[in-house]
């Protein structure tokens, strides 16, 4: 089987470089079906819908994944005339409360699904249960995503001015009484960051140590902007800094990770979290909430509770190497899950 993998730039959900993390997402998924399922497989990022057709008369596919809901249905209607023995899904990679932020979504996956031999696929199990209940499509698949599979961490051994760069600090600084939480990921309320940098000032106040609370500022979606001026406020005046890191390439992202004491994802949704798979990557703990509903319970938190949240810090900052154990137990048990679910799904629709 041949398996054509397609995002768009300047789409509804940015692709257009090698950091957005949709396209580290669909490109891990593409490379584990290439490695484990011996599907072909290729990935590429078009300029727009116009260019699917070169794509599918170069790479001849059996099926054709459209990695997001950027294509209007007038679109795929034409490429369904063109090439009516391709198999076309349109996977879905946000939960409901996400797509109920983009104007088009519910309107647009009702018209798509209607056409033949076009499917929609969600990575996420909640999502696909909504639209199958609901009758919104009742056809509606789970395809999960599937997480790069090497777990060999990856290191900086030395302080090198690289490295500091990365940190935002001086070496003076560098865990000398200080703890460093990542919270990484575009800045917009579902992320919930704001209560999680108040629960990690609680859990150094309590410790009587410096934090330093690292985030990515560069990407301000949906009301992020509002979000990201309210923690530069929270900040000001305390002996604790927030450290503000631009969107970065994938290898100096692991190596920033790697350099955290723990991580914090309690977000209010998500589907899958390829930031918290990271973590899981590296080694290092990570408190999460329970929309990421592959990681173990235990490292879990209601995001609407600071005080849980800091308690949760506190017992996994005293168990890493347990919490290190059941994060990448709990990941390995996801992907193999994953990849069953699509082994399945190819010979369906073969």
């Amino acid at each position: 089987m041949k398996a054509l993998f397609l995002l768009r730039t300047n789409g509804s959900y940015n692709t257009t470089t090698s950091k957005s993390g949709l396209l580290n997402s669909s490109r891990m998924t593409a490379e584990a079906l290439q490695k484990y399922l011996w599907v072909d497989t290729k990935l590429v990022v078009i300029v727009d819908s116009n260019s699917i057709d070169r794509e599918i008369h170069k790479f001849k596919p059996d099926v054709v994944f459209l990695e997001a809901i950027w294509i209007t249905p007038e679109k795929m209607r034409e490429l369904t005339r063109l090439h009516p023995k391709i198999k076309f899904v349109i996977r879905v990679h946000s939960e409901t409360p996400f797509l109920s932020n983009e104007g088009e979504a519910i309107s647009r996956i009702k018209h798509l699904e209607r056409i033949h031999n076009v499917h929609i696929a969600f990575n996420s199990r909640t999502t696909t249960n909504d639209f199958i209940r609901t009758e919104v499509d009742k056809d509606a698949e789970y395809l999960p995503n599937i997480y790069d599979i090497d777990y060999t961490p990856t290191r900086i051994t030395t302080f090198t001015a690289k490295l500091l760069k990365l940190l935002g600090l001086k070496k003076s600084e560098f865990r000398k009484n200080t703890i460093n939480v990542g919270c990484f990921g575009a800045i917009r309320p579902m992320k919930n960051q704001l209560i999680q940098a108040m629960a990690a000032i609680e859990l150094a106040n309590k410790l009587d140590i410096k934090l330093y609370f690292h985030i990515n500022f560069s990407r301000l979606e949906q009301g992020g902007e509002s979000v990201y001026k309210n923690m530069k406020a929270l900040f000001e005046g305390t002996k604790h800094e927030l450290v503000e890191h631009g969107w970065l390439d994938r290898e100096n992202f692991l190596l920033l990770i790697s350099q955290m004491d723990i991580g914090m994802q309690v977000s209010f949704n998500e589907s899958f979290n390829i930031v918290t798979a990271d973590f899981v990557k590296q080694d290092i703990p990570i408190l999460v909430s329970p929309s990421i509903n592959w990681m173990p319970l235990q490292a879990t938190a209601d995001p609407e509770n600071q005080e849980e949240m800091v308690q949760k810090l506190l017992i996994i900052l005293r168990h890493m190497n347990y919490f290190r154990r059941v994060n990448k137990r709990s990941l390995i048990q996801y992907n193999n899950i994953a990849l069953r679910i699509w082994r399945n799904y190819l010979k369906y629709i073969k």
